[in-house]
């Protein structure tokens, strides 16, 4: 996969009940899919922070009863296999378990998510921004995870359009008293390429 990320950048302002997390990224283009979320120092999940619509509203990942996610129209479990395991609800509109979340014409489309859904970014620099009111002190961990179909290499091809597996950027930052920010540049490892796990694979 090429290069779609210049870096995370997460800064916590001073004052805890007014202080923001801030998400800074640039993506290379306009169709990449992406999601963000935080996990406490334990690496329990918190919440999203954003998710791009396909995803998050339109119901990519869970819009059939189908098991194939080669299909043209089959769940695409792949584009963000880690968040999904682990924000870790199960969704069962379509008869299966499901980890993604369905459209938002679907009765259990969840709250959380049409919260924090929005367009696929164009490649200018992003900044999404975290409220800190709800977070108690302490190591928080940044996660990004982000998918592009049709990017295909000799190692992955798999369908008509699922290629490479997703990729992941995470930092620690500290909530508390101070300002604190964190960069990072190096993906920190891949997803599975079918789905069907939330590991974390080393990169190659």
């Amino acid at each position: 996969m090429i290069v779609i990320l210049t870096g995370i950048n997460c800064t916590q302002a001073q004052d805890l009940s007014e202080g923001v997390i801030d998400f800074v990224f640039e993506p290379e283009n306009s169709w990449t899919q992406f999601v963000i979320w935080i996990e406490d120092g334990s690496s329990a999940y918190v919440g999203t922070v954003y998710i791009t619509d396909f995803i998050g509203r339109e119901g990519g990942g869970n819009r059939t009863s189908s098991t194939d996610i080669d299909l043209s129209t089959g769940n695409r479990w792949s584009a963000f296999p880690i968040w999904a395991h682990k924000r870790n609800v199960i969704d069962t509109t379509f008869g299966i378990d499901n980890l993604y979340p369905p459209s938002e014409s679907q009765p259990s489309y969840p709250a959380d998510i049409d919260a924090v859904s929005g367009a696929t970014p164009n490649t200018d620099v992003q900044t999404k921004t975290l409220e800190l009111s709800d977070l108690e002190y302490g190591e928080y961990e940044c996660w990004i995870e982000v998918n592009r179909s049709f990017d295909f290499n000799e190692y992955h091809e798999y369908s008509s359009y699922r290629g490479q597996p997703s990729l992941v950027w995470n930092v620690m930052i500290e909530v508390g008293d101070f300002p604190d920010s964190s960069m990072v540049l190096d993906y920190t490892g891949y997803g599975s390429p079918d789905g069907s796990d939330g590991d974390i694979n080393s990169p190659d």
